[in-house]
């Protein structure tokens, strides 16, 4: 089976003191396991928001791959419209912030955790495609 999650985030005010990050994930194959979810991560930037909006889906994958939900050969296709992010998890482009290559090194912690589970592919999505899906 293949499933298609499609993430965001964002920061309002971005590289201000009072900047608020938030962020939000969905499904757009009727998976009752992901409906939408929206997060808000407090004081970070627009690029540190995407990373923690895709840990945070991580997170949920791993608890469903953990109650048996996948087969060893199903396919979670993660769309973001972040071409930073999906390079840079995708080991294209190097990370050079230090606050996000904490976050870089999570992600790849959290793929390994579900390796042998199911294939994870983070992939980039127009902007019209995410907001399509999760409405922003």
């Amino acid at each position: 089976m293949m499933y298609t999650i499609y993430i965001d985030g964002g920061s309002r005010g971005n590289g201000s003191d009072s900047q608020e990050a938030y962020g939000s994930s969905k499904s757009n194959n009727g998976w009752d396991w992901s409906p939408q979810r929206h997060y808000h991560f407090g004081n970070f930037t627009n690029n540190e928001a995407e990373y923690l909006v895709l840990l945070e889906t991580l997170q949920n994958l791993i608890a469903a791959a953990e109650t048996g939900f996948f087969d060893n050969d199903d396919i979670v296709v993660i769309k973001s419209d972040s071409q930073l992010v999906v390079e840079q998890v995708n080991n294209r482009w190097k990370v050079k912030d230090d606050g996000l290559r904490l976050l870089h090194c999570r992600v790849h912690d959290k793929l390994s955790l579900l390796s042998g589970t199911v294939i994870v592919a983070i992939e980039k999505a127009p902007r019209d495609e995410v907001f399509s899906v999760l409405g922003h």
